[in-house]
């Protein structure tokens, strides 16, 4: 039950905080589409020379990276990497498989065995309530799933 209320706690203050700061994950998803969807086209005109920064829109300039007065006048732009912008567009849309490193970084499977008196070991990850009947003295361990099969022993 306290756990249920440090979490509670937790999450209020993030809350707080993302008003207070005023960032959502809308706000976000909305600045990573700013970078992913920006057209080229618009940091030029139509002479073909670069656009002076105060006359490219909120949109365009949020994709800007770096940029760099010329002695000619013009600007050298640099703009964030539209591919990894889309990239995380379309993991959070679930577009794309997870890589190993988002895979290592999850939480990992929990195998749940259950060590009787008489020293008989069983697996109950599926139904942990059907191990605690009459039996008197158990043990529980918890071991990392993430093992192959074969190697997820309690002994360990």
């Amino acid at each position: 039950m306290q756990h249920y209320a440090i979490k509670a706690e937790i999450d209020k203050r993030v809350a707080r905080q993302a008003e207070r700061t005023e960032i959502s994950a809308d706000r976000v998803l909305k600045e990573y589409a700013k970078v992913a969807f920006t057209d080229a086209r618009n940091f030029i005109d139509e002479s073909g020379e670069t656009r002076a920064i105060h006359d490219l829109s909120p949109d365009d300039s949020a994709a800007i990276q770096h940029f760099e007065e010329q002695p000619d006048g013009g600007c050298k732009i640099k703009l964030h990497s539209k591919l990894k912008a889309l990239d995380s567009l379309a993991k959070h849309l679930g577009l794309l498989q997870p890589d190993a490193a988002d895979e290592a970084r999850e939480a990992p499977s929990l195998k749940i065995f259950c060590k009787y008196d008489d020293g008989t070991i069983k697996d109950i990850t599926e139904n942990p309530k059907a191990a605690f009947g009459p039996t008197a003295g158990i043990q529980i361990d918890v071991v990392d799933a993430s093992k192959p099969s074969g190697d997820a022993d309690p002994e360990d």
